[in-house]
C-alpha cells in the first residue's frame, strides 16, 4: 500500500488534502503532521512514497527542510 506523508500547518488545507487523495485513492496510507520536527522523526523510521509538504514554517526553511528528507536513511 503506497504511503504519503503530509506536513502542512493549516488544518483546512490539511483536511482538503486529505479529502482530495482519499478520492483519488482510498487505499493510500496518509500520515499527516503539524510540525517538521515530528514528520522527521517518523520518517527516520518509516518510509514515504510521497512527502507534501507546507513550504512556510517558522523553525525550518522549505530548502532545510528537503534536505534533511533527502538524508534520511532509506
Amino acid at each position: 500500500m503506497p504511503t504519503m506523508l503530509l506536513l502542512d500547518r493549516d488544518s483546512s488545507r490539511r483536511e482538503h488534502l486529505v479529502q482530495l487523495i482519499r478520492k483519488i485513492d482510498p487505499d493510500i496510507k496518509i500520515e499527516v503532521f503539524i510540525k517538521p520536527k515530528p514528520a522527521l522523526s517518523w520518517l527516520y523510521w518509516h518510509s514515504a512514497d510521497l512527502v507534501v509538504a507546507d513550504s512556510k514554517f517558522t523553525d525550518i526553511s522549505a530548502t532545510s527542510l528537503i534536505q534533511k528528507v533527502r538524508a534520511l536513511p532509506g
